[in-house]
């Protein structure tokens, strides 16, 4: 039997450099974003889903009957000198004082945009600094959506302790079928299955327009609509190929995790579709393989009708990219929906919208879908809600336009009286602050106010993208926000 060899015995010289320790991050964190295989892109991703889980099982209980903020750091337990908790759609962190937190959010597929942000944190790691990363949401939307999650997963894989990401509207309940995630994932790496599908929608698209032209002026003119990229072709991509995988054998996806109704209406509104307004076509080739995906009550159809033709040696692929979409909708469904930190100088909250109506306590929030749907979806009109808000994201469901009177009275009933507090959100596609004054549930004054600090970090919608830097040491001053360029 060999002998084990001698263990290496600690030296300075064996530790690498903070150049040669940067240099490992970005290989492992930005430069193989886009560039692993399907197999080890879905390792990562549960990787990052098995943190969030672990977190919450060791949490459970701790936050669900939370009034507050102040609260928060009263359900640590200081014998184990516990800094952090999860529970449910909110996560604490106590950080240090000197402590800087950089925020992006709304990347909407472009890793190039999240880079810079990304970039910036691993120098200042490597240098050793304390510092925070905080993602606020919309990451699996957009072009390049696959290679912006691997790049967030990596990073939370790399530091869990230091990295937050908050779930937004495009992570809810399998939204991110229409906004592209599986049209990318089949073409990326399945392109024979791409091939077949894409014919599949060319063929809905001709029966559609048959439709439309049969309508007598009933139903609108879609022909902008039909290409690739758009969510009518990501819908109807989508929907199929869950179809295939359905038929192949993976398993039903659950009620919670997909909303078929919601992304009908959202596919509807974006067809310029009244209310009672039906397309047989959409009805058959959107929302019936959607329903048949989640509750998956036996064969849809018979073998020779099935979503491909050629199913059966195509089987094994249209399983293989499904399974790989449900990995990316549980990543995006178990994200937490407020991320709060918090020091001797104040306190830091990461969440998409930034309101979630008729919460006045946090732990209300904790396991309450319809409020964890609300905290990505929920819209800010600074100027009042308009009489028409159709052009809001209202128009998707149970869902509340607010003004900055309503935000500064949710975040009066859940601050922390003795701390500055700072709210850090996205969704509006804007990159500004400001402070507003803080009420109590009656509308009186208190005196506090809070800063909102919103912002956009992805070019695709927005002209100059740009991420936040906040100085947690001067929390609560404008001083303390510094926006910086993505490009």
């Amino acid at each position: 039997m060999n002998e084990r060899p001698p263990e290496a015995k600690f030296n300075a010289e064996n530790e690498p450099t903070p150049e040669q320790r940067l240099k490992q991050w970005q290989k492992e964190i930005i430069e193989k974003s886009g560039q692993r295989s399907i197999e080890e892109s879905q390792q990562l991703m549960e990787s990052h889903l098995n943190t969030l889980r672990r977190d919450r099982a060791r949490h459970e209980g701790t936050i669900s009957n939370t009034k507050n903020l102040a609260d928060l750091k009263t359900k640590l337990n200081p014998e184990k000198n516990e800094t952090h908790l999860a529970e449910g759609a909110v996560e604490y962190k106590q950080i240090e004082n000197d402590a800087s937190v950089i925020c992006a959010s709304d990347i909407h597929g472009s890793p190039e945009d999240l880079k810079t942000a990304v970039n910036d944190f691993l120098q200042r790691k490597s240098r050793g600094e304390n510092v925070y990363f905080n993602y606020g949401g919309d990451f699996s939307s957009g072009p390049q959506s696959i290679e912006v999650i691997e790049m967030l997963s990596a990073l939370k894989k790399q530091f869990p302790k230091e990295v937050s990401i908050v779930t937004g509207n495009a992570e809810r309940r399998g939204a991110s079928l229409v906004t592209g995630a599986m049209v990318q994932a089949a073409e990326k790496y399945s392109p024979e299955l791409f091939k077949h599908l894409e014919i599949l929608v060319e063929q809905t698209f001709a029966r559609l327009r048959d439709e439309i032209e049969k309508s007598n002026g009933q139903l609108p003119d879609l022909s902008a609509m039909m290409k690739k990229g758009s969510h009518l072709y990501n819908a109807i991509f989508s929907a199929q190929l869950l179809r295939a995988g359905r038929e192949a054998g993976t398993p039903s996806i659950k009620p919670e995790d997909l909303n078929p109704e919601v992304l009908y209406q959202i596919i509807k509104t974006t067809c310029k579709l009244k209310p009672d307004q039906q397309s047989d076509t959409l009805n058959q080739k959107i929302l019936r393989p959607l329903v048949f995906a989640r509750q998956g009550k036996g064969a849809m159809t018979s073998r020779e009708d099935r979503a491909i033709p050629e199913q059966a040696m195509l089987d094994d692929e249209a399983r293989k990219i499904t399974e790989y979409w449900q990995s990316i909708n549980d990543l995006s469904n178990e994200q937490p929906t407020h991320t709060v930190l918090e020091n001797d100088n104040g306190i830091i909250v990461g969440a998409h919208a930034g309101y979630v109506n008729g919460v006045d306590e946090l732990g209300q929030i904790v396991h309450d879908p319809v409020k964890a749907g609300e905290a990505g979806w929920n819209k800010l009109y600074p100027e009042g809600v308009p009489d028409d808000i159709n052009k809001s994201i209202a128009r998707y469901g149970d869902y509340h336009a607010y003004t900055e009177k309503d935000f500064g009275q949710h975040w009066g009933n859940l601050a922390d009286p003795e701390k500055p507090l700072v709210v850090v959100v996205g969704h509006n596609h804007k990159n500004y602050s400001n402070e507003i004054p803080m009420t109590d549930s009656d509308g009186k004054q208190l005196n506090q106010n809070v800063r909102r600090v919103e912002v956009a970090s992805g070019t695709p919608k927005n002209k100059e993208p740009k991420y936040v830097t906040i100085d947690t040491s001067k929390t609560g001053s404008e001083q303390a926000v510094e926006y910086k360029s993505t490009k």
